[in-house]
């Protein structure tokens, strides 16, 4: 939920613990580049150790709302209100990319164990060819020293008209269209609907308020009905963001296991375009995504 777009310019490097280890944290490599980011090819780089830090990694508080409703993101933070490690990564993001400029508070985990978290950090303000024009963009990466877990993206248009085409011509546009496809009841009593396309993978698909929300399984004509689920009580008991017009979530899983799920939200506010990612390897990718994007508020360093 990527934007197709190519994010050059400078990349920004740093490490810290999220379980309180004293002292500073090493330097370190980058994690491996996000699903769904395009790779950027950078023209300059700078490295920074940022200190240790007893940050908490969660999904975002429950609230007793349906999951179109707004979130709280629009109260503006002070930066101190966010963890160590996002306030470091946002210091890399310059002044002339920070129009509406937001970051989460939720953190992602490691499946695999690995309590530490670096970031990386690309910005722009030159799009690349075939890329519809913006004003400004950047991305945070968290990760470990193996593997990418999330990223955040804000891109910044001149207008609201122009980040709605961003978005559509990235997500589509308006309602999707559920005619002729079999009807299936989720936790809720949420009506969803199975769709098989001609690779093999079956989705299902269903809408929240401005929230087009579809769940695929790759290579199978079973439908992922238990991720759906997940999705489906996971947004009765939190708030999303409101979009200004439409906002796309979406959740892959590549084996019947659902061990390798990634997820990705993607909305627009005003002539902004926002983004959350997951990959396979954080814990619980769908929760994660879901209450990172919850999570985000406004930034001003």
């Amino acid at each position: 939920m990527n934007l197709q777009t190519k994010i050059v310019t400078s990349t920004a490097v740093a490490t810290m613990s999220i379980v309180g280890l004293a002292g500073c944290a090493h330097k370190s490599d980058a994690p491996t580049a996000p699903l769904y980011n395009t790779s950027a090819t950078n023209n300059s780089s700078a490295s920074n150790t940022a200190n240790s830090v007893g940050a908490t990694s969660g999904a975002g508080s429950a609230n007793d709302a349906t999951g179109n409703s707004l979130s709280s993101n629009s109260a503006t933070q002070s930066s101190a209100s966010f963890p160590d490690i996002v306030r470091s990564a946002m210091s890399q993001v310059p002044t002339n990319t920070r129009s509406g400029a937001q970051a989460p508070t939720t953190l992602p985990k490691s499946a695999n164990g690995d309590d530490t978290l670096q970031y990386t950090v690309t910005h722009s303000t030159q799009p690349g060819a075939g890329v519809t024009n913006y004003e400004s963009t950047y991305n945070v990466s968290l990760g470990n020293s193996h593997q990418s877990l999330a990223n955040w993206n804000v891109t910044h248009y001149a207008s609201a008209d122009i980040a709605k085409q961003a978005y559509q011509s990235t997500m589509g546009a308006g309602t999707p269209d559920f005619s002729g496809d079999p009807a299936i009841t989720l936790t809720g009593n949420h009506t969803a609907y199975v769709t098989k396309d001609g690779n093999g993978a079956t989705s299902i698909r269903w809408t929240e308020g401005k929230w087009n929300i579809r769940v695929t399984a790759l290579k199978t004509e079973v439908a992922p009905t238990p991720v759906a689920d997940q999705v489906a009580a996971y947004l009765d008991k939190n708030l999303m963001p409101a979009p200004h017009d439409v906002g796309a979530i979406n959740v892959t899983t590549s084996d019947m296991s659902n061990s390798h799920l990634q997820a990705q939200v993607i909305w627009q506010e005003n002539e902004n375009l926002y983004q959350v990612q997951t990959t396979e390897y954080a814990s619980d990718p769908v929760q994660t995504a879901l209450g990172m994007a919850i999570s985000m508020k406004p930034y001003q360093g």
